[in-house]
């Protein structure tokens, strides 16, 4: 019997099947993922515990050492990637700025006065947040809420003023007008929304994006790993998971675990570098 940590539930049934062995989900939530994380690290590597990790696994240790007391490449086996999260860049739409360059300016010529909204504090919205201020010499209000929901709808109302959200939170406010995209957080258009640009395209010198995979605790045998990578990148390439990941606004991604590899670790470089940059703490 295979139990599947912080696990997405559409993919239970599909691997269970490849497998030929019972899944149990088990869902451990809190502290911004560390409960799940701690949990799997502590479990023997015997290929039976396996976790969907998120960016806040290799974010965590990285932004509060002190509360994520581990290491997310030496302390795990990390097994396949499974998808990619798209973000967006979304402002009111009372603002007076069509493009992330006007965005730029306008905070520049109002330093302190714009307001950033996040749903935690050194979660990856206020990190993407913090890079962009950074990059740009902009002082912006960073405002935690306690979740998307909450960040959403004060944006909808103009208490905040920009917002760094996965697509699928606010592709519905963009397409009725109740929000204005800037830009998506890639290296290129996404060809699934070609009118927005790329946030490289926009001369501000950032860009990052988000990532679902899964690991195990450190030691699972290589043969081991390789079943579950292999079988993990089939289930994710039937038409049906496919069309279920880009319904919540995801994009399948499959490879190997080195190539995961490297993704968590750019990742955590990457806001490793901000930290040192900035001085910024995250208490």
């Amino acid at each position: 019997m295979v139990r599947l940590i912080h696990w997405h539930v559409r993919l239970q049934k599909k691997l269970a099947s490849r497998l030929g062995q019972p899944i149990v989900v088990d869902n451990r939530p809190g502290a911004n993922t560390v409960i799940a994380t701690n949990h799997v690290r502590q479990t023997q590597p015997d290929g039976y515990t396996i976790y969907m990790a998120t960016p806040a696994f290799g974010q965590a240790p990285v932004v509060t050492p002190g509360v994520a007391k581990y290491d997310a490449l030496k302390d795990f086996t990390l097994i396949a990637q499974t998808a990619g999260l798209l973000n967006v860049m979304v402002v009111n739409p009372e603002m007076p700025v069509r493009t992330v360059k006007e965005l730029i300016d306008y905070a520049k010529s109002n330093p302190g006065k714009l307001s950033f909204a996040t749903t935690g504090i050194g979660s990856t919205d206020h990190l993407g947040g913090e890079l962009f201020a950074y990059r740009n010499g902009l002082k912006l209000n960073f405002i935690p809420y306690r979740g998307g929901a909450p960040a959403t709808q004060d944006l909808l109302s103009g208490v905040v003023n920009i917002r760094i959200d996965a697509m699928a939170g606010s592709r519905q406010f963009i397409d009725s007008g109740k929000l204005r995209a800037l830009a998506v957080m890639e290296p290129k258009r996404h060809p699934g929304f070609p009118s927005i640009p790329a946030i490289s395209e926009t001369g501000s010198g950032m860009e990052y994006g988000g990532y679902f995979g899964i690991v195990g605790p450190k030691g699972i045998p290589p043969a081991i790993v390789n079943r579950l990578s292999s079988e993990i990148n089939m289930v994710m390439k039937t038409q049906e998971v496919i069309a279920k990941i880009n319904q919540m606004g995801l994009d399948v991604i499959t490879g190997t675990p080195e190539e995961f590899v490297r993704v968590v670790e750019k990742d955590s470089k990457l806001w490793a570098q901000l930290l040192a940059d900035t001085g910024l703490k995250i208490e």
